[in-house]
């Protein structure tokens, strides 16, 4: 699951962070971003983002990129693969693997307010709030890892959709949560200080009792030593569900 949201992307020799985006007119500056745990709400976050049922949802990825820093993008995919996760449900543990290799992402635990992550990589435990109503924020998260990369990210619940249509499969009752991130990072190399600066956005559907229907990111970054921009790239990626069983 925090793949879904928060997921990674390595970019050249530095270190490029997914997060997420909003709608630009209703963005909220991060740092005053607040998440509220309630015990009821109108929305179980737990009955979207997570799997009901032990299951393997399948994907098809594409990843289209823009070396020149722009957000238009060249109607064939630079890249298309096939990812799939494994839900593994027991009652109110839910672990979830990465179907490719069968290895352990993330275990999740529904508690009474919130929806308790830890991510198997790196043991980092992170909280989704479990009740929402439309416009409420879910998740926020700041974090610097150890290469000094700083990431701010928030996501929100925006809306509920009755239904949504992929790959000529309808899903009943979806909703939508997007979310928005910021990186930077500065470090020295031979001498030179160099930066990172990214803005990332991802907007995530997800059908009730099913989980992640569909999810589109894109993020750009630039990079600069010293005064001097020396790359700039923009990256966008599709992934759709093509079938669960």
């Amino acid at each position: 699951m925090k793949k879904m949201i928060l997921g990674v992307s390595l970019v050249s020799a530095l270190v490029l962070v997914t997060g997420c985006g909003d709608d630009k007119n209703n963005k909220v500056a991060i740092d005053d971003v607040t998440v509220k745990y309630a015990a009821s709400g109108t929305y179980d976050m737990s009955q979207y983002m997570l799997a009901s049922n032990s299951q393997i949802n399948n994907y098809v990825s594409k990843t289209f990129t823009n070396d020149k820093g722009k957000k238009s993008y060249k109607d064939v995919a630079d890249e298309t693969t096939y990812p799939a996760s494994r839900f593994d449900v027991n009652g109110s543990i839910i672990k979830e693997y990465d179907d490719t290799d069968d290895e352990l992402d993330t275990t999740s635990t529904i508690l009474s307010d919130r929806i308790k992550q830890i991510d198997a990589e790196d043991n980092e435990v992170s909280y989704i709030a479990r009740y929402a109503e439309k416009g409420d924020y879910i998740i926020k998260i700041v974090s610097t890892d150890t290469d000094g990369f700083t990431l701010k990210t928030a996501c929100k619940l925006n809306k509920q959709l009755t239904s949504k249509e992929i790959n000529t499969k309808t899903y009943n009752d979806v909703i939508e949560v997007v979310c928005n991130a910021e990186g930077s990072q500065t470090t020295t190399v031979a001498g030179q200080e160099v930066s990172v600066t990214s803005e990332s956005n991802v907007i995530n559907l997800f059908a009730k009792g099913k989980g992640l229907i569909s999810s589109i990111t894109e993020d750009c970054y630039t990079r600069k030593d010293g005064d001097t921009i020396t790359k700039e790239v923009c990256e966008k990626e599709i992934q759709e569900i093509t079938n669960i069983h």
